[in-house]
């Protein structure tokens, strides 16, 4: 995963400032989270893109940071870029593909009788995609292995 950091405390804290603490943030995520997670991560800077700031567009990136991911699909109605509806299209299709994914490693763990693993991987089904066509069928197989496994 990357993550973009974008330096809006210039001048106070120049660029090269940053990029330094942002090395040291690197290094610790490799050396102390890494091998306990189940993906990488980075920060990168981010430059400047053209003159001076737009302020109402440094509120919305506000706001969506304050917010969370789930106001996604409200700032991208509120914003003018044309390639936005054809990227949220694809962003939707990802999340389609990545809970068949996980929803196909849960039935594998459930062929095996491992239920708990099921479950883990029937949950991240809901999670990355909510209203995707695996999400009932998830919800289901999550009943049926709760009533199998209670004592």
């Amino acid at each position: 995963m990357l993550i973009s950091v974008i330096n809006l405390a210039q001048p106070k804290i120049a660029d090269a400032e940053m990029q330094k603490a942002i090395r040291a943030i690197n290094i610790q995520i490799a050396e102390d989270f890494a091998p306990y997670w189940q993906f990488g991560a980075r920060l990168r800077l981010e430059g400047p893109v053209g003159g001076k700031p737009d302020a109402k567009r440094l509120e919305e990136i506000r706001d969506l940071c304050r917010h969370g991911r789930g106001r996604r699909k409200e700032m991208i109605r509120a914003s003018d870029d044309a390639r936005l509806p054809e990227a949220n299209k694809l962003i939707d299709s990802l999340k389609t593909e990545q809970a068949r994914g996980s929803f196909e490693i849960a039935v594998y763990y459930e062929k095996k009788g491992r239920w708990q693993g099921a479950k883990i991987y029937y949950n991240d089904v809901l999670q990355k995609g909510p209203e995707s066509k695996y999400a009932e069928a998830a919800r289901t197989r999550i009943d049926e292995i709760n009533k199998r496994t209670r004592p």
